[in-house]
């Protein structure tokens, strides 16, 4: 297993997150991604449904089997606002709606969380969902993502809390195979601001390390006569 993005965020509060890790951009509305109390602090602006990225930028780019890891929490508990994670994606990765990836959507204050399909075009096929969960809060959650092949893996908890033994979505998909990884953070209906802020995001792309095959050393002595 090799880690190929690890972040927590330390930092000044107001500067760009770490741009050797993560290209920001929207694609409704506006937004930023900040450090805010050695946080990264994705916030969606100024829009009905305003969208907030970032794109994960790892030195191979594309991904294929992985294991996300990370943490957030909201300013709010109630407030319209989703968070979203779009892995193996082709299309779309650096401007627009990710297409031609997997989306998984964790609707806050519907209290559901859904993983589908995204074909290129946009249309969308449902994989798993609706999951309740018990989200929408101020409390700091965990989430993990494990991708091998077709096997999607996702389960959350509260921070401070034992990691769970078993997984909340646990179902196959063959549609995709690599491609790019995104966090997002959308804004409700009302256009009013929101934000997560994320924190201790690491991403294993599970490949185990190649250690060289240690040389062998011959080593000869020279035995005295007796």
């Amino acid at each position: 297993m090799a880690v190929i993005l690890s972040d927590a965020f330390t930092g000044t509060n107001g500067d760009p997150v770490n741009t050797s890790n993560w290209t920001h951009r929207v694609s409704a509305g506006s937004g930023t991604a900040l450090i805010q109390t050695n946080r990264m602090r994705l916030l969606s602006v100024g829009a009905s449904y305003a969208e907030s990225y970032v794109l994960a930028a790892p030195a191979s780019g594309d991904i294929d089997d992985f294991e996300f890891v990370g943490s957030w929490d909201l300013a709010a508990a109630g407030e319209q606002q989703y968070i979203k994670v779009f892995y193996r994606c082709t299309e779309n990765a650096t401007s627009g709606s990710p297409q031609s990836c997997y989306a998984l959507e964790i609707q806050v204050t519907d209290g559901n969380v859904y993983l589908g399909s995204v074909a290129s075009g946009g249309g969308y096929s449902g994989m798993a969902g609706p999951v309740a969960h018990t989200l929408d809060d101020t409390v700091r959650h965990w989430l993990k993502i494990r991708v091998v092949g077709t096997a999607h893996q996702i389960r959350w908890w509260d921070d401070g809390s034992s990691e769970p033994g078993t997984w909340n979505i646990d179902t196959t998909n063959a549609d995709w195979t690599t491609g790019r990884f995104l966090l997002a953070h959308v804004s409700g209906g009302d256009s009013n601001s929101r934000r997560a802020d994320w924190d201790d995001i690491s991403i294993d792309d599970l490949v185990a390390p190649t250690n060289p095959t240690p040389s062998v050393v011959a080593i000869s002595a020279t035995i005295p006569a007796p």
